[in-house]
């Protein structure tokens, strides 16, 4: 990626390894910087990190494997419109029988990573 700017004073440009302040020697300073290997999208389906929930299809009870402890947990229906929420550590069950047959998508997020799966209700 290559970005360009114009910028007055100093900034700094912190990735969260490397940390590059530029100083600005005049009012129209401008920069080019090019950065390499940028994570800008969502691990594949079936990644080794991804949540995973079982049985799929289910009656709408299924348990929920999470990689990482404390993730945010949501369900949402084909519409968009959440059916569940909750925070979880590790593996759960999860109940949303209640709710129609259908597909609905699972996500499960945390500051290190953000998964999702399809589950169908049987």
């Amino acid at each position: 990626m290559v970005s360009t700017g114009r910028f007055d004073g100093t900034y700094d440009f912190t990735n969260g390894v490397n940390s590059f302040e530029l100083t600005s020697a005049g009012n129209f300073d401008a920069f080019i910087i090019s950065m390499g290997d940028i994570n800008v999208g969502v691990a594949p389906p079936n990644a080794p990190e991804d949540a995973k929930a079982y049985p799929n299809p289910s009656s709408g009870r299924f348990q929920l494997a999470l990689p990482y402890p404390d993730m945010n947990v949501s369900v949402s229906d084909v519409w968009g419109r959440v059916v569940h929420t909750s925070t979880h550590v590790g593996s759960s069950v999860i109940d949303i029988s209640i709710h129609p047959p259908g597909t609905y998508l699972v996500r499960a997020w945390n500051d290190r990573s953000n998964m999702a799966q399809k589950i169908v209700l049987e």
